[in-house]
């Protein structure tokens, strides 16, 4: 309540003093301190005192009475607490704080618009560090691997502005530049996984079997279990030997994976985002969603549904083309969705069920389609 008491030493010890809510200066008297705790001090200030006995430590967290130990006496620790100034002086409960994900560009813009010295840092709602005004001054540059893409247009935000120390990637290489040189290993193979076993066995590192197993499933779903065009032996090869790492049956794991999933529990736009890259085809920006469903029968999708959200995105995004392009394994095809200011050229392409056969790969087959139709149109 910002009351001081300051008990002196005597055989009455906290008996005659009115501490409720106060800030208690006191000496090193263990039993006056624990008196003083259960009569409601706010806190207590120990001066000539080195150390608190562990009973009137337990006393002070069931009571909730803070301690702090003083360097000074009785009568200096007074007069700095009357000249000291109240915390409410110095800092604000309208905090200014950033989330540990936020970029360090967003936060620099935002720092620029106050003047505080430091700044909270929480993820879910819990500190987790402070950040210092000057240091963001030059922040530090961010090393970053490229893996399973290479164009900056489908990584992370800023991209640019980072140091990229290697790419391992599977796709076209297409406006990747780097002001020094980098570790490129770039494969023609139906899944980046593959590359990223191959480096494992090259370097002899033993890979566990949860890793194996997640390696396995994302090669099964990249090749849809291996009847992509884009598959390849090694594919294959490296698939059975992490399956026998794994402890497991490569055509079950791929059921588990494509039909266990209850589609029932996704709305659009789930399957809208889940899986899309974006692509500068002959100067036009495109995106391109795929989706992998069992078949087509299994869904409730609305197309005039699907065609709005579609369109909305396109505006969002200022997007020259939007392509959902959904894929069923049991059909062996992919069916076409087209958005945005390039869709009516385009619409002459897609016939009335929009069900291209034996089109899986957006790699290989897909994205060299579009292109097609987009330079048949101009």
């Amino acid at each position: 309540n910002g009351k001081v008491s300051i008990v002196a030493l005597s055989s009455h010890r906290a008996l005659r003093y009115q501490v409720q809510e106060r800030m208690v200066i006191v000496s090193d008297d263990p039993i006056a301190q624990k008196e003083l705790i259960e009569k409601g001090a706010g806190m207590l200030i120990l001066v000539w005192c080195d150390s608190i006995e562990d009973d009137v430590l337990e006393a002070a967290k069931q009571h909730e009475c803070a301690i702090i130990l003083s360097g000074h006496g009785s009568m200096n620790t007074s007069r700095y607490l009357y000249f000291s100034l109240p915390v409410s002086a110095l800092m604000s409960t309208k905090l200014i704080t950033f989330e540990r994900s936020e970029y360090v560009e967003d936060v620099i813009r935002k720092m620029s618009r106050y003047r505080y010295r430091s700044y909270p840092i929480v993820f879910e709602e819990q500190l987790c560090g402070y950040l210092e005004a000057g240091k963001m001054l030059y922040p530090p540059t961010k090393n970053m691997i490229l893996v399973d893409h290479n164009e900056f247009s489908q990584s992370v935000k800023n991209i640019e502005k980072a140091s990229v120390l290697e790419v391992i990637d599977h796709h076209r290489i297409h406006d990747f530049t780097s002001t020094r040189p980098v570790y490129f290993r770039n494969e023609t193979v139906g899944s980046t996984c593959t590359i990223v076993t191959s480096l494992f066995f090259e370097h002899n590192i033993p890979i566990p079997r949860q890793l194996a197993g997640l390696l396995l499933g994302a090669m099964i779903s990249d090749t849809l279990n291996f009847q992509s065009p884009t598959t390849t032996q090694k594919d294959i090869d490296l698939a059975q030997r992490l399956a026998n790492l794994a402890h497991e049956t490569i055509d079950e794991l791929a059921y588990d994976i494509f039909f266990s999933n209850d589609l029932s529990q996704k709305d659009i736009n789930d399957f809208l985002q889940e899986d899309m890259k974006h692509f500068e085809i002959t100067n036009y920006q495109v995106a391109i969603a795929q989706s992998i469903i069992p078949q087509s029968s299994l869904l409730s999708i609305q197309e005039q549904e699907l065609k709005e959200k579609m369109e909305a995105y396109t505006k969002r995004s200022g997007i020259d083309l939007y392509v959902f392009a959904l894929t069923s394994i049991l059909e062996n095809g992919t069916y076409f969705y087209i958005s945005g200011p390039l869709a009516q050229q385009l619409q002459q392409n897609l016939d009335q069920t929009h069900f291209f056969p034996n089109i899986l790969s957006r790699k290989k087959q897909i994205v060299p389609l579009i292109t097609n139709w987009i330079q048949e149109a101009n």
